[in-house]
């Protein structure tokens, strides 16, 4: 009996409904897990947050009106106090012209970190200004990933509210793309600790295109996640996120037709050219220095 030669189209079609059956099932279970990771993350932070507590400092009042904060290393009764500031500064006064000495909630905040088994305070600089830093990851979906890398630089208005520019290299597998996107970022806590949020929005430049495209143009970005902020000692804080990436591109292409059984006489279908918007949605893991 003579095979049976189905026209090219429908197999073409169902071959695509078939792959867009499985990308859709494949998309469910990745977001569930994505979805459960992004929780498991916001519940640790908030476990950590419990873990953290205020420190308390030695507050002298002068009676100029003025006052230091840090910790008495040395009172004699009736005659003099010294005390030590948070940068290691040392004063000796008075107790003439001391007003009072009290206890009270430092803005510090107290971390355990492994450094020669101490306690370490840790200060939230909650204070305006430009800021800059630095992102690498990886920007995964359930067929392929790659690497990220972002770069940006605004302004901090409130601990919980910054905005700036955002730009950076995103291989795909047509090319590669230079995003430029503006940004909002911030801290939910003023702690040592804390989760912080960002949302970024812009447009995508090719830079570079794969040799079997014809055409691949760039299109808007949305960028989006959250994580958890570590403050240090220095000027330089550590982020690490989880988020999602939604690239739009056009492009133009040649696709060979999805291989299927022919007679020997049949000659092989010509390659099919493809055109129209391909929109690139990823997972991002990303670790971040920001000062």
């Amino acid at each position: 009996m003579k095979p049976t030669l189905f026209p090219i189209p429908f197999l073409i079609s169902q071959t695509r409904l078939a792959d867009a059956t499985q990308f859709s099932q494949a998309m469910t279970l990745k977001a569930k897990k994505y979805f459960l990771l992004g929780v498991g993350i916001f519940l640790m932070s908030i476990g950590m947050q419990a873990q953290i507590k205020t420190l308390e400092e030695d507050v002298v009042y002068l009676h100029d009106g003025s006052m230091l904060r840090g910790t008495i290393t040395n009172q004699v009764p009736g005659k003099s106090v010294t005390l030590i500031t948070f940068d290691q500064t040392e004063f000796h006064l008075n107790t003439s012209d001391i007003d009072r000495i009290v206890r009270e909630p430092s803005q510090y905040t107290r971390i355990k970190v492994r450094y020669n088994g101490d306690v370490v305070p840790i200060v939230y600089d909650a204070s305006q200004g430009f800021y800059k830093g630095y992102s690498v990851g990886l920007a995964v979906n359930e067929s392929n990933g790659s690497f990220a890398i972002e770069t940006r630089g605004g302004y901090k208005w409130r601990h919980w509210l910054q905005t700036g520019l955002v730009s950076g290299l995103n291989p795909y597998n047509a090319g590669l793309i230079i995003p430029v996107a503006a940004e909002v970022r911030g801290d939910l806590f003023q702690k040592a600790v804390t989760p912080f949020y960002f949302v970024q929005g812009g447009y995508g430049i090719t830079a570079t295109q794969s040799l079997s495209h014809r055409v691949y143009n760039g299109g808007g970005l949305v960028h989006a996640g959250i994580g958890l902020t570590f403050k240090t000692r220095t000027a330089v804080d550590y982020q690490l996120s989880l988020g999602y990436k939604w690239q739009g591109t056009y492009q133009e292409f040649e696709e060979q037709p999805p291989f299927f059984w022919t007679p020997d006489n049949q000659i092989p279908p010509d390659p099919v050219l493809v055109t129209g918007n391909r929109n690139y949605r990823r997972i991002t893991i990303m670790f971040s220095t920001s000062f």
